[in-house]
């Protein structure tokens, strides 16, 4: 087949997403008329709509992949595992919740998009095949990988608590009379009427908050460490991946599915979010992707939990690089007064744009985190030690 031009590629990228956009809001579509409006994408378009189909139904009626590249073959029978229901995107691919099967937990299917070259979906699958095999525990598992036809997916674990996203907005809203903890195991605040600025203040002075947050950021800080040890980067840690229960159990989901910063157009991407991002995930040209990266980002996702501020999403990726060259960092000035001198060093040495300026190990933050919260006697209840997630 003829590889198309780079134009033609992000032709045929918007033009999914349209249809992606058309189904999603409840419109069935007819393939034939659209290859025939589109005869220079026909072949693209029917893998796109054999692939969607194929998702929307259950597994069980469909043949078993064949195995994945190098020649491995699939060592679980995806025949168990119906589709629940899609859950939101990711950067590279949709997911769906699958239900049924023997599966001691419950399982999601993150089917990469049908618009890859293979230069990209094989560059992607290095990754998946390398967090698979250096994943540990803390990290929603990868269970296994494989290709059905020509588009990749990766089988993983789900995990059944929320995502740090949420239970931010909940606490902002709260009015300072939701603790971290409540927002977790689902209590609604009062949602009083008083600005973010306020409620971070309120908050700082909650011991019990507090110490679920820090415990919380201490114990993913701990995994992605022990990854780094073992050779794997996150690349791509924002709210949506940090994951925490009602038990106190933490962990990161997305291992092997990171945005590279090389090979593929981030503008392709629905989903994306730079905004959250080391300078260098977003545009090479500030350096490599290394553990650098993923301290920059969990820690700018702990300054937003202080103060309160969810960094503006950005419509193009050209803005989040505009803020990051003049090397914006008014969202320190954010921070509420009080926050202790130790936990504003170690953000600002995690966060500089430049990831050679940047001082700050995650060993350093466990120990940081460990020493205040000593120091400050516990605050919140035991009960919450911000647990890993261990594997089934």
């Amino acid at each position: 087949m003829k590889e198309r031009s780079a134009e033609e590629e992000e032709e045929l990228a918007q033009l999914i997403g349209a249809i992606q956009d058309r189904v999603n809001a409840g419109e069935i579509l007819d393939l034939e008329p659209i290859k025939q409006a589109n005869p220079r994408f026909a072949d693209a378009l029917e893998s796109f709509f054999n692939c969607d189909n194929l998702f929307k139904q259950a597994l069980g009626d469909q043949d078993s992949p064949g195995g994945i590249p190098g020649g491995e073959e699939l060592r679980l029978d995806l025949k168990a595992f119906p589709i629940e229901r899609r859950l939101p995107d990711v950067a590279l691919g949709t997911v769906y919740k699958l239900s049924g099967g023997q599966a001691e937990r419950p399982r999601e299917l993150v089917v990469l998009r049908a618009w890859f070259t293979p230069q990209e979906r094989e560059k992607i699958e290095t990754q998946v095949r390398h967090a698979l095999a250096a994943q540990g525990e803390g990290f929603v598992p990868i269970i296994d990988m494989g290709r059905l036809n020509q588009v990749p997916f990766v089988l993983r674990e789900h995990f059944a608590g929320r995502d740090l996203e949420g239970v931010f907005e909940e606490i902002r809203d709260g009015g300072g009379q939701l603790t971290m903890e409540q927002a977790v195991q689902g209590q609604v605040g009062a949602g009083e009427d008083i600005s973010t600025a306020d409620t971070a203040r309120t908050l700082l002075q909650n011991p019990e908050h507090l110490h679920t947050l820090l415990s919380s950021f201490r114990a993913w800080a701990f995994v992605l460490d022990q990854a780094h040890r073992r050779g794997l980067v996150h690349g791509e840690i924002e709210p949506r991946c940090l994951k925490l229960d009602q038990h106190g159990t933490c962990a990161i989901q997305g291992a092997g599915l990171a945005w590279r910063g090389t090979g593929i157009d981030p503008g392709r991407m629905r989903s994306w979010r730079p905004h959250w991002l080391a300078p260098e995930v977003v545009d090479s040209s500030w350096g490599h992707v290394t553990w650098l990266s993923d301290v920059y980002s969990l820690m700018r996702g702990l300054a937003a939990c202080l103060s309160l501020e969810m960094p503006e999403e950005a419509e193009r990726v050209e803005d989040v690089l505009m803020h990051i060259a003049v090397g914006d960092r008014t969202w320190l000035d954010a921070l509420p007064q009080g926050v202790p001198e130790p936990l504003r060093d170690m953000i600002e040495g995690a966060t500089f744009p430049d990831p050679t300026r940047r001082t700050t190990s995650l060993a350093q933050v466990v120990e940081t985190i460990t020493g205040f919260l000593k120091a400050s006697r516990g605050g919140g209840r035991k009960g919450w030690a911000g647990r890993m997630f261990r594997r089934s």
